[in-house]
């Protein structure tokens, strides 16, 4: 009867190849997956380049499949989200929120951190998230005292909270709401809604005033209000927006100079839609109350027109809607 024998050698041999080959499988599939995961990224950063951010998204969400560990990717993921997610879509802000809590979530740099949560800060303002966001922004000021983004967001969470009652029994020397808002503008001196705020609180407000100046006087407060955005002009003279902002404050006050303003934002921007908006019903008014006033009908018909003109530049082709507040004006 025959005996059979192992031949070692042979096993050897086939152990070996089969080993090389594993690894070799296990090499090639790893640069396979690299290769990919690379060539995502680069598709990603061609979508970035055409601000097609929403796509650019996309291709870093299939990327961390890949690479799950790639913090900078992550926040890249939240940080394209949120710049092509739909401001009107509550599902979008909400993803846009949640891909930056898991972006800062992952162990990120000190400025990285930075720029993410100052970012979500941002979300969480523009969704009404109020508290969050004073959070948050406080956060970035711990690691950054003279944010301006923070400081911000901090003043406007804080204004928000104080208007819609959430800040009702909190007292004003201990909330400092004026000096919040002063220092936010300080680091933004070219930002007409901080401004405008600045000045209402200024204006309208004496025991928020008298928190931080309780000396003030009348007067003086308006001479503040009125230098607010007097400055906010000054440091931002090609910025048609500004013009708008000191407008809305003189017409609100009954200031000289408001006709003025408006007419240089219409220069400076003909075709913006807020501009031309607001003087296509600057001009609507004007000739309701000179019709009212006893002025003459060829005056007020001429500021008609003028309100016809713009609200039709603003209408644009019928075949599409640019401007649905001047199909409005135009039916008035």
């Amino acid at each position: 009867m025959s005996q059979r024998t192992i031949n070692w050698k042979l096993l050897a041999v086939s152990l070996v190849t089969a080993i090389v080959a594993v690894g070799a499988f296990r090499f090639l599939h790893s640069w396979q997956l690299s290769r990919l995961a690379n060539g995502l990224l680069r598709i990603a950063e061609t979508r970035e380049a055409d601000e097609k951010w929403q796509e650019a998204a996309a291709y870093c969400d299939r990327y961390l499949r890949v690479h799950p560990e790639d913090v900078k990717v992550r926040g890249r993921l939240a940080t394209d989200f949120a710049k092509g997610a739909n401001r009107s879509n509550p599902s979008q802000m909400t993803r846009a929120v949640e891909l930056h809590y898991r972006a800062l979530a992952a162990e990120t740099g000190r400025d990285h951190e930075i720029e993410l949560r100052s970012a979500l800060a941002r979300l969480l303002l523009e969704t009404g998230r109020f508290l969050e966001a004073e959070r948050e922004a406080r956060h970035v000021l711990e690691l950054k005292a003279d944010d301006s983004s923070a400081s911000r967001t901090v003043a406007l969470a804080v204004v928000a909270q104080w208007e819609n009652g959430t800040l009702a029994t909190a007292k004003l020397e201990e909330l400092r709401l004026l000096s919040t808002v002063e220092n936010a503008l300080r680091l933004n001196p070219t930002d007409p809604l901080l401004a405008d705020i600045t000045a209402k609180l200024y204006q309208d407000h004496a025991k928020v005033v008298a928190a931080d100046y309780p000396k003030l006087s009348l007067e003086e407060r308006k001479s503040r209000a009125e230098e607010c955005l007097n400055s906010l002009v000054d440091n931002s003279r090609d910025n048609p927006k500004v013009y708008l902002a000191r407008y809305h404050y003189r017409t609100r006050h009954e200031l000289r100079g408001a006709e003025e303003d408006l007419a240089r934002a219409v220069e400076m921007a003909p075709k913006d839609e807020e501009v031309v908006l607001t003087a296509a019903q600057s001009a609507f008014q004007k000739a309701l109350r000179m019709k009212s006033g006893g002025a003459a009908e060829a005056e007020a018909n001429a500021e008609l027109e003028k309100a016809k003109s713009l609200y039709e530049g603003l209408a644009g082709d019928k075949k599409e809607i640019r401007s649905p507040d001047a199909y409005l004006g135009l039916g008035d």
